[in-house]
């Protein structure tokens, strides 16, 4: 005997809003038989005596290095830009 009835999945259903016809509402109901079954396999460990975990988590991280500096220097963009004014990119007013 199924402890989930076709009636209550077409219930769930209606509240998902999808439609379920007879044949899926049985199977699913199969379904959650072996589910709740599996839970109640579970609830039935003893854990009492289980322990401790063995080895405490740890972060890990990435090692990855960017050394300082570019491959790309300041004055090799500055000498490439075709307004400067000294130090400065001179730029088109846009206003």
């Amino acid at each position: 005997m199924s402890q989930v009835t076709n009636e209550e999945i077409q219930k769930l259903a209606d509240m998902a809003r999808i439609h379920v016809t007879a044949e899926e509402g049985e199977k699913l109901a199969e379904s959650f038989d072996s589910i709740i079954a599996y839970v109640d396999q579970i609830r039935g460990l003893e854990t009492d005596d289980a322990g401790a975990v063995s080895s405490a988590p740890y972060n890990q991280y990435r090692n990855d290095s960017t050394e300082a500096g570019s491959t790309y220097s300041r004055d090799i963009i500055l000498e490439d830009m075709p307004l400067r004014e000294e130090d400065y990119l001179k730029v088109k007013k846009i206003l």
